[in-house]
């Protein structure tokens, strides 16, 4: 169903970026003031809008949001490839992923199991798109979206939150921000801007071609700074370094390695921002279900099946990178919780 229809003499153009938003409680108004201010989008850019939909509701959000934008606005389709200068949003009772460029619907979860449609959109996105994934959270009264995001960041993609100072209900704004890897912090209406200079920017930024000789640019001196700092990234793989220095460049609207050099020193804020981005990684295994079910069945069953003493359990976390110890938490552990005696102590520690 589409409620902007592009001219029958145009050729689809698959999208060269997938900029997914999320939103909750508050959503309408939020997407339409985002899409009235993006009035100079390029024609290979698509949006996917996922916002938090009463299962046995009927939706009119794709009509309402034509009213707001030129672009082409339609519900999404099962295995429908996502077309540039589009606006795709999801229907009622499904939740939406992206593979291979390419729309998946499924059925969306029931009670008592919370539905987090942003985060499953976000998380495909990433693994899709990898480095060229960009996730917007927007209003919203839960956490729908903060998981999603890092694995965005992971794969080096950008991620913009809206101001929770302008937002309707700011609790999705300000869950996201809390990681520390919300790229943007910005009212709604100066996304857009953001988003098109970011992206512009992050396809004219090339470290390989900032060096003289054509041989591989120089990151010692980023490398000293971060060191200075206390994070050493000297073992990490090249590539890697490239590609995130490149990132926070395009971030920081900065054209040149000395330029963001001279930024490094001058700008703690920005070393601490660059760490992040380096070490978002290593939370990786948290994302392995795997590991998870083997600690929980293996280690910690055995352990919380014990005879509870005055001996506490002790749990260390260490050598946490600051995203991590956001994140750790959760840790399975928890989980296991009832299997042990309510006077016994569980202690954490890193």
């Amino acid at each position: 169903m589409n409620a902007n229809t592009p001219s029958p003499a145009s050729e689809p153009l698959r999208a060269a970026r997938i900029v997914a938003i999320g939103a909750s409680a508050g959503a309408l108004q939020a997407l339409g003031r985002f899409f009235r201010a993006a009035n100079a989008i390029p024609p290979d850019i698509a949006f996917v809008v996922v916002v938090h939909l009463a299962p046995d509701a009927e939706s009119h959000l794709a009509e309402l949001l034509a009213r707001a934008t030129p672009l082409a606005v339609s519900v999404i389709e099962d295995g429908a490839p996502i077309e540039g200068g589009h606006v795709y949003v999801i229907p009622p009772k499904f939740s939406v992923s992206v593979f291979h460029g390419l729309f998946r619907l499924s059925p969306a979860v029931g009670r008592p199991e919370i539905p987090m449609p942003v985060d499953r959109l976000f998380k495909s996105l990433a693994t899709d798109q990898h480095e060229r994934a960009i996730g917007i959270v927007l209003t919203g009264a839960n956490a729908d979206g903060a998981a999603g995001l890092r694995l965005i960041k992971a794969e080096g993609g950008m991620v913009m939150a809206q101001d929770p100072e302008t937002a309707e209900h700011d609790a999705m704004p300000a869950h996201a921000i809390e990681t520390g890897l919300v790229d943007y912090v910005l009212p709604v209406e100066d996304m857009p801007a953001a988003l098109i200079e970011y992206i512009s920017r992050s396809e004219a930024v090339s470290l390989s071609a900032s060096a003289s000789d054509g041989d591989s640019p120089d990151l010692e001196p980023v490398l000293r700074t971060l060191a200075g700092a206390g994070f050493e990234f000297r073992g990490y793989k090249r590539g890697t370094l490239e590609r995130r220095v490149a990132r926070r460049m395009s971030v920081n609207r900065v054209a040149s390695l000395q330029l963001y050099c001279d930024l490094l020193r001058n700008r703690p804020e920005e070393v601490e921002a660059l760490s992040l981005d380096m070490m978002i990684g290593v939370t990786e295994f948290f994302r392995d279900p795997q590991a998870w079910q083997a600690l929980s069945e293996r280690v910690l069953a055995r352990l919380l099946d014990e005879p509870a003493g005055d001996q506490p359990l002790r749990v260390w976390i260490p050598a946490c990178a600051p995203p991590a110890r956001r994140v750790r938490k959760p840790i399975r552990w928890q989980c296991c919780w009832p299997r042990r005696s309510k006077s016994a102590a569980i202690r954490e520690s890193s």
